[in-house]
């Protein structure tokens, strides 16, 4: 199975999640904001799809622990695109 990773869990994020798991992809969706962690699980998604996906890991960015994705997704805003690419390449 395809194991994605996405950093950002505004809008875009939010689809990406979607759009993985529609093909069956396993997804970590995770975030710096602790709020917008909630909106995602509560509002967003569910909003948007009708219900929340339980087979999507959401993480804080803390709790991210060394894994291997095949895939890694920036969904972030685009000022943060950079050093965030250079972290993801550096580990």
């Amino acid at each position: 199975m395809t194991k994605v990773k996405i950093y950002g869990v505004g809008s875009i994020g939010n689809h990406l999640a979607h759009a993985c798991r529609s093909k069956g992809w396993d997804v970590t969706l995770c975030d710096i904001d602790t709020d917008a962690l909630k909106r995602t699980e509560n509002d967003i998604y569910p909003s948007r799809y009708g219900l929340w996906d339980d087979k999507i890991k959401l993480l804080h960015v803390s709790e991210l622990k060394p894994k291997k994705y095949e895939l890694i997704i920036i969904g972030t805003p685009p000022d943060t695109h950079i050093n965030l690419a250079l972290e993801v390449l550096r580990r």
